[in-house]
């Protein structure tokens, strides 16, 4: 007789209680003529045990989550609601699919209310390992992470994809921006789609953060649970701060580049810049016998991420026409003592003669960084410099890459190395016209329409706008398009965001000046400050005069300053930073400074933009006496000062600063060349909040008897925010009444206005009158 079960808590499920395995009732029959437990390895029934789902694979595309794109949808795995109970698995947690005791995936899990109740349906994959291992109707088991997945530092990837070197950074930014918040480990693969075409990826290798090791080893010890830590069973998580590498792999590196016939008419923009380059470079390799000019020359080019600096040195490489020997630094390191300066010697030997020749040394900082950490980074670092002096006199070109230019040693920056410093910034509109001109070569899109998206990416580099293009091309194929056009090009640029911008990048929300009722006075002061000067800069070139640098607005609270300043923002279409007191004041000496050093440095990156100082009574207080000048305040007012209006000039970064006690407020900060333009922004009149009162009660069912004009008048002295709030206590005081209530009456506003009462003190508004009447001739 076989053994008895009982009904599980769970509805549909039978939980056998001589194995322990929970099953579906409909395959209870099976269960109890076959064996007891069923076999883990070839099962013919789902079942779970331990937590775990033994099922098989099933095929579907679900579209119905929100908030998913089309690319992430591979990485959902679809369970039932009572399945996910049972295993204990959280909706949007991350779960082992695992095939065999070697291959697995990782997957997020969701549920779904079709299918059976042990369905485990993903996604079908078009190529790579997961092809395989998530064939429809195989065996698969889902279970938990075992450990919890702790931040990766880096992640090196491996791949035997065509990829052509000047599309590594491009294929970098589409990996890292596809599998954020993802986990990872060693040895699993990773798929994205690149300009149409599956590349599969697996991770070679990957290490976490170190302050993450050091947390993981402290919650051991408490735990009293000590494991020896063993990278090669630990998960990682995908974060903002993981640096990515991809090694291709490539037998003839120099052949298979050359092959990609990458020139220089290839890429837009930076015209001056190229052609000192090429100046410059063809003085050394295509230089007589006379000995009147030095015979190497080092070349370093730095710029952001994604600028361009790895394709310009390709394309100049390929215009000169000679060997080039190319350094990877992520390859170039080995575990065995010596071998490292034996590869950097045999390829410095390999350009001496092959000479006339070029070196490309990208990414120079990862292999001489200024803090030399290990015995082995200061030898590669002796031996290097020690390979670049010996190249006088033998007609080699090094042309080194650097994202972080600081962080090189300096002593490879002197003389005589690499001293030809030069930097590929950000491109200016009419670079990004040339970039965009080059990428949309294939396609017929008119130059009106190309100079509008060049208008407004602002602080795009070359790889976002590539990246734009793409998602251009593959929303026009989802519309069956042969062709991309203006509409394309819209949507894309609404994904798109530049990549300077992703650290500090602000969600504003879209506040239209539509959206803030009257106040027109001022809406038109803060156009004339931040959107004239964009628009029409050659009115202020022929008139002589620079335009506004700052705008400070205060007033009340509650009176819409920061909903200006959103508005701002969305109107403008211009990169908007934000600096919050909370965020810059540190208890270490520094780093307060640091963190506005920083932003206004992203600013003059990104611009023209805007940088947004909220609350700038507690960035920039007025100033104590000498005995407590050292307090983090007084230096972050310091730092504030120095970047508004110091020996670097702000260029088209624009300030607009809120606050609600501008007697609070540094003299300092309001002088000319700061903070020029000071608005006060009052409590609303008659007419702003009748208008503040129609955008309201627009969206607000109300009675044909609720008059707006009195209405107005009974809130006289109330905020715009207090206005807004009076609306909102109606509307619940109509709830409070009935749920079903089809419309807000006037005895609803008047209960409203019973428990609403303005708050602004007569005591503030008369420090605004008597704070205005200096700057009211300027203002008005």
């Amino acid at each position: 007789m076989p053994p008895k079960g009982r009904r599980s808590g769970i509805s549909n499920w039978y939980n056998c209680e001589a194995c322990g395995v929970v099953l579906s009732q409909k395959d209870t029959h099976q269960h109890n003529n076959g064996v007891c437990p069923p076999n883990e390895t070839e099962w013919d029934y789902a079942f779970i045990k331990d937590h775990v789902l033994f099922s098989y694979i099933e095929h579907s595309e679900i579209n119905d989550i929100p908030g998913v794109k089309p690319q992430e949808r591979q990485f959902f795995v679809y369970l039932s609601q009572s399945a996910m109970q049972l295993c204990h698995f959280e909706i949007g947690e991350q779960v082992i699919l695992a095939f065999n005791n070697t291959d697995s995936v990782i997957r997020t899990v969701w549920p779904i209310s079709e299918k059976s109740l042990t369905s485990v349906i993903t996604a079908p994959m078009v190529s790579g390992i997961s092809k395989n291992i998530l064939k429809e109707g195989c065996r698969i088991k889902v279970q938990k992470l075992p450990v919890k997945p702790l931040p990766a530092s880096f992640i090196h990837l491996s791949t035997s994809a065509e990829i052509g070197l000047d599309s590594v950074d491009q294929l970098i930014t589409t990996t890292k921006q596809l599998y954020s918040g993802k986990v990872l480990k060693r040895g699993l693969e990773v798929n994205v789609s690149f300009y149409g075409m599956p590349v599969d990826m697996i991770v070679k290798d990957i290490a976490p953060i170190k302050c993450a090791i050091d947390n993981n080893l402290e919650d051991q010890l408490e735990k009293l649970n000590i494991n020896i830590y063993d990278i090669t069973d630990q998960y990682f998580m995908v974060v903002d701060a993981s640096k990515w590498t991809i090694a291709l792999k490539i037998k003839n590196n120099e052949k298979k580049v050359n092959n990609k016939n990458i020139s220089l008419s290839d890429i837009g923009g930076y015209k001056e810049l190229i052609q000192e380059l090429v100046r410059s470079t063809s003085t050394v390799l295509k230089k007589t016998s006379s000995s009147h000019f030095t015979s190497s020359l080092g070349i370093l080019l730095y710029g952001p991420n994604g600028v361009g600096k790895t394709f310009v040195s390709e394309a100049l490489a390929n215009e000169m026409n000679v060997p080039v020997i190319r350094i990877n630094s992520g390859e170039l390191f080995s575990k065995f003592y010596g071998e490292t300066e034996l590869r950097l010697r045999n390829l410095f030997t390999e350009a001496k003669n092959k000479s006339p020749s070029i070196i490309l040394l990208d990414n120079v900082d990862t292999l001489c960084p200024k803090q030399r950490g290990t015995e082995q980074e200061r030898r590669v670092i002796s031996y290097l410099l020690t390979l670049l002096d010996s190249l006088k006199d033998h007609r080699v070109v090094v042309l080194a890459t650097t994202s972080q230019i600081n962080l090189i040693d300096t002593s490879l920056r002197r003389p005589g190395r690499l001293d030809c410093e030069t930097e590929l910034p950000i491109p200016s509109m009419n670079d990004r016209f040339d970039i965009l001109k080059v990428l949309l070569a294939k396609w017929t899109v008119e130059d009106a329409e190309i100079m509008q998206v060049a208008s407004v990416t602002h602080g795009y580099v070359a790889a976002d706008l590539q990246c734009l293009i793409t998602k251009a091309v593959m929303w026009a194929e989802s519309l069956n398009k042969t062709s991309i056009d203006s509409s394309d090009l819209s949507w894309a640029l609404g994904r798109t965001k530049p990549s300077a911008m992703r650290e500090v990048i602000v969600q504003v929300p879209n506040v239209k000046w539509t959206d803030i009722g009257g106040m027109d006075d001022l809406k038109l002061k803060l156009q004339q400050s931040i959107e004239w000067p964009l628009r029409h800069p050659e009115a202020f070139v022929r008139l002589g005069i620079s335009p506004p640098r700052g705008v400070l607005m205060y007033g009340p609270p509650g009176c819409s300053k920061t909903m200006i300043a959103k508005a701002l923002a969305t109107e403008s279409k211009i990169n908007f930073l934000s600096i919050k007191g909370s965020e810059l004041f540190s208890k270490w000496v520094g780093e307060s400074e640091k963190a506005v050093q920083s932003l206004f440095k992203k600013a003059r990156a990104v611009a023209p933009s805007i940088v947004f100082l909220d609350e700038l009574d507690a960035l920039g207080g007025e100033r104590s006496g000498p005995s407590e000048g050292s307090n983090v305040q007084e230096r972050v007012l310091a730092q504030l000062l120095t970047e508004m209006d110091g020996v670097e000039p702000l260029g088209n970064v624009n300030i607009v600063a809120a606050t609600n006690r501008p007697d609070r407020i540094d003299k300092a900060l309001l002088r000319p060349g700061r903070l020029d333009r000071m608005v006060y922004v009052p409590l609303p009149d008659l007419a702003t909040r009748i208008c503040i009162l129609q955008l309201q009660l627009v969206q607000m069912p109300v009675a044909r008897n609720i008059v707006i004009d009195d209405l107005a008048l009974k809130t006289e002295g109330y905020s715009g925010a207090e206005v807004v709030a009076v609306c909102h206590e109606a509307a619940m005081s109509a709830l409070q009444e009935d749920f079903n209530v089809a419309e807000v009456c006037d005895r609803h506003f008047v209960s409203a206005l019973h428990t609403i009462k303005p708050r602004t003190p007569q005591s503030l508004l008369e420090l605004y009158e008597t704070y205005s009447k200096p700057y009211k001739n300027h203002c008005n």
